[in-house]
């Protein structure tokens, strides 16, 4: 019998403008901001070659990128489900603060969360373009805020 390997993925792409450079203080030369590139991908544990890999899951573009950047290697996800960890994450606020325990409800449906400022926001109020794939917000509410 085969196993398939199933990932359920989402990412946020933040990269700063090309046409906005960092603020000059004192005359000091204009330094960019860093590239950033965040991926966050559920249900594949450590399978990613770079973090230790699995005989059966292949992931040679993952592990190049990898190489390239600054992997997390020692994250943890703060709930057993998909939507208070991505609330989590994206609020930087505990389960128990946000009350997002379930499937349900959404970041955007917890009236202290409404207005709140996420990380994807947080770097688009900062000059970084951001785009999100995927499932990042679990209750489809998200980068258009």
């Amino acid at each position: 019998m085969h196993r398939s390997l199933a990932i359920n993925s989402a990412a946020i792409l933040i990269a700063p403008p090309l046409a906005l450079g960092a603020p000059r203080l004192f005359g000091a030369p204009a330094k960019p901001n860093p590239n950033v590139l965040f991926i966050a991908i559920g249900d594949l544990d450590d399978w990613v070659g770079c973090l230790g890999g699995h005989p059966r899951a292949r992931t040679p573009n993952l592990d190049r990128l990898a190489r390239q950047g600054t992997p997390f290697a020692n994250a943890h996800g703060n709930a057993p489900l998909c939507n208070p960890s991505r609330a989590s994450l994206l609020t930087g606020l505990r389960p128990s603060t946000t009350g997002i325990y379930g499937l349900a409800p959404g970041i955007r449906a917890v009236a202290s969360l409404e207005h709140w400022v996420t990380l994807p926001h947080y770097f688009a109020a900062h000059g970084y373009f951001t785009a999100g794939f995927g499932k990042v917000f679990h209750d489809g509410s998200g980068l258009e805020d």
